[in-house]
């Protein structure tokens, strides 16, 4: 048996510095007998009492939740407190695996979810004067709202997981952490994420600036160093009268392996690939054309006529990102075509379906918009599928999650990437459906590793849905790159042929 004292002794923390109840947790896997960390979970629990601020971007399913629990359980034993910030679906399951991972640790450390009426918080603040509970779990939006409560209550470490809702120094949730923190060194913080940048490199400088913030004077001074602007003309009316002007943009980076290194400098990052056993995915791609009068309807609304400057290119701004919008719905919607009849892809996931034999299996169905989803779940209604959404309430996709888990009637899910990739654990089945792809670099790699994670028995088989001659072609392309690091300027032949699948 293998206990928290032997975790903390192999990441070299002195064992004078480890209480000596430590002994007497057993650490726990529920589908691995004789549990012990990996070597990365090591290095990551060592990493931890190196530097008062620290970042994680390890991938999913290369276990960062265990080191931070147990640093977490640390610093609840030697008086610190230790608060946990993390998207509300995430609480009631990191609570789980806290009680299943570490046996015996309600004997030793009083734990709490900060959460519920309005009410009922004032009345636990209240009690935590004279009773206040060593570790504390809260959602994001909770802590940007009241992170008061938890500075007057004097919580001395703050683990925030998805820590892509810090990457933006100007927003309130930074802002409440940054004075939830207060000058350098007064507490910690642990940043915890899968995918570092979301969209593109310039989101960097927000972590830089939360872990280490004399990299970088200001954002202009980041600016200055690695990003490369250019100016477009941009034209619009003003009384009647066509203006133009020149508006800078994002044409790429320059210094990427600098700029890397800044982020490095109190992180770590772990690639699943690098340590995981499991096979990686089988991903099969399915190609075929949308039927004939659909197509027709969408090449004729990819070739009509926007506005093109002499140079070539095509307005950056709003009328290419709603061309690229439309485009995409219309894939899957005909009705945006003025058609009234069924998109071909929701056909060929019907014939999956059959073929995959449904009923004897667990499918995850993956789609980008709401709209999607609905539509999705509409049509397969008759097999009870559970709605993972941006629609739903936080509770609702927590119960739609579970649902999809033990109900032994619910063989189909149906999620948008974003919600579906929020640390729910989908060992239970094995097979997914890429129908649309997603625009956000890093999180259909999220989604599908719900079903690639430890206690997974079989390869998980995901097939791509590729109607060709549309702009899913270069969306899947784009989706499997798990950052963009170039914001380019589009010319109006290349926006064409990104719509046409060229």
């Amino acid at each position: 048996m293998y206990t928290l004292f032997e975790y903390f002794v192999e990441a070299k923390v002195e064992p004078k510095d480890i209480p000596e109840w430590f002994g007497k947790v057993i650490l726990r896997h529920p589908d691995i007998p004789d549990f012990r960390p990996r070597w990365e979970q090591v290095l990551d629990l060592n990493l931890m009492f190196i530097h008062s601020r620290k970042g994680l971007w390890n991938e999913q399913g290369t276990g960062k939740t265990l080191p931070a629990q147990a640093y977490m359980i640390y610093n609840a034993a030697v008086g610190n407190k230790a608060l946990g910030i993390l998207p509300p679906i995430l609480l009631d399951q990191f609570e789980d695996d806290f009680y299943v991972t570490f046996e015996n640790i309600r004997d030793y450390v009083k734990f709490e979810i900060y959460y519920g009426s309005p009410a009922k918080r004032r009345a636990m603040a209240a009690r935590w004067k004279a009773d206040p509970p060593q570790l504390v779990l809260t959602s994001i939006a909770m802590f940007r709202d009241e992170w008061k409560v938890f500075h007057e209550a004097d919580f001395g470490v703050l683990v925030c997981d998805e820590a892509k809702y810090l990457s933006n120094p100007e927003t309130k949730m930074r802002g409440a952490v940054d004075r939830f923190l207060g000058e350098y060194g007064t507490r910690d913080i642990l940043a915890m994420n899968g995918t570092p940048a979301r969209n593109n490199l310039a989101n960097l400088y927000g972590y830089i600036d939360l872990l280490t913030p004399w990299v970088y004077r200001n954002k202009a001074d980041f600016y200055k160093q690695h990003v490369i602007m250019v100016d477009i003309p941009i034209r619009f009316k003003v009384k009647g009268e066509l203006v133009e002007r020149q508006q800078a943009v994002i044409e790429g980076f320059r210094n990427t392996e600098v700029l890397r290194h800044n982020l490095m400098l109190q992180a770590r990052r772990v690639r699943q690939k690098d340590v995981l056993t499991l096979e990686e995915p089988n991903f099969i791609r399915r190609e075929f054309y949308l039927n004939a009068e659909h197509r027709r309807r969408y090449e004729h609304f990819c070739n009509a006529e926007f506005i093109e400057f002499p140079d070539g290119t095509a307005l950056s701004g709003e009328q290419t990102a709603t061309k690229r919008a439309v485009a995409r719905q219309a894939v899957m919607r005909p009705d945006i075509m003025k058609l009234d009849e069924e998109s071909a892809v929701l056909q060929h996931v019907e014939e999956l379906l059959d073929e995959i034999d449904i009923e004897s299996n667990k499918v995850m169905i993956g789609a980008y918009y709401q709209k999607t989803v609905e539509l999705i779940a509409h049509k397969f209604r008759h097999y009870n599928p559970a709605v993972i959404y941006g629609g739903n309430t936080t509770k609702k996709n927590q119960e739609e999650a579970e649902r999809f888990k033990k109900d032994k009637e619910c063989h189909l899910s149906v999620m948008n990437y974003e919600s579906g990739g929020y640390g729910l654990n989908f060992q239970m089945g094995h097979y997914a459906i890429c129908a649309e792809p997603t625009t956000v670099p890093g999180d259909f790699d999220q989604w599908i590793k719900r079903m690639q994670r430890s206690g997974q028995k079989y390869t998980v088989i995901c097939y791509l849905l590729i109607p060709r001659s549309t702009i899913f072609v270069k969306d899947l392309q784009k989706m499997f790159k798990k950052e963009s690091v170039n914001n380019s300027v589009m010319t109006a032949k290349s926006l064409r042929d990104e719509l046409l699948g060229r």
